[in-house]
């Protein structure tokens, strides 16, 4: 089952990758973040659905939000 932590690094990662999306240069770039944004919004709903609140810490998530080192795979060209 996962934490309250793991649910808001799930949202982070989550914002993270929308952001990202936004400044993508390429249409199959944006893409390929949006599917990322979405896998990671379905793990902290599978989470949440486990039983775990996450309304704080989706509050907490709006005041720490950091990029993270973990960059998403980008297609071959």
């Amino acid at each position: 089952m996962c934490g309250a932590e793991e649910i808001m690094e799930c949202y982070r990662r989550a914002e993270e990758a929308r952001r990202m999306a936004e400044a993508a240069l390429t249409p199959w770039e944006k893409a390929d973040l949006v599917e990322v944004e979405k896998r990671w919004l379905s793990l902290a709903r599978d989470c949440k659905c486990n039983g775990q609140s996450v309304e704080n810490g989706r509050e907490e998530l709006s005041k720490t939000a950091r990029p993270s080192n973990h960059a998403p795979r980008r297609k071959p060209r």
